[in-house]
């Protein structure tokens, strides 16, 4: 049986909404991506931060990744 958990909603950098959006992240990653390397549950995640301020955001996060990746 397949538990039904609603995708999130884009994040577009306001801060008012960064709780309900880190909550609903790690829910779904519980429930539909537990087997999932962690890596790819970070850029599944960032698929859904857009926006001009949350893109600049992003880069800096994914610049990161690509850094610890390296090493």
């Amino acid at each position: 049986m397949s538990t039904e958990v609603a995708k999130l909603q884009v994040f577009d950098g306001t801060l008012g909404k960064i709780s309900g959006f880190i909550m609903a992240s790690k829910l779904y990653i519980r429930m539909k991506m537990r087997e999932v390397v962690v890596e790819k549950q970070i850029h599944w995640t960032l698929s859904y931060v857009q926006g001009e301020l949350a893109n600049v955001w992003k880069e800096i996060i994914l610049e990161d990744l690509e850094g610890e990746l390296l090493e």
